[in-house]
């Protein structure tokens, strides 16, 4: 599953240009392409793991007060 998350959504990843995938369409990828691995928290970790490090910024940022 490691390699064709690799393969499908990073390879190509250019960060200057491209939007990264949302985790949960990674995680969806996963239990379709990939029927032995289905835990949610499993496929989660699988995107930590690979995600491209320009593509782990972002989200929600805490405010501080």
């Amino acid at each position: 599953a490691l390699q064709g998350v690799i393969e499908n959504f990073w390879l190509k990843f250019d960060p200057a240009i491209d939007i990264p995938p949302k985790q949960i369409a990674v995680v969806e990828w996963i239990k379709t392409n990939y029927p032995d691995v289905q835990a949610s928290n499993i496929c989660t970790y699988i995107d930590k793991i690979c995600r491209h490090p320009k593509a782990r910024v972002g989200g929600n940022k805490k405010n501080k007060l």
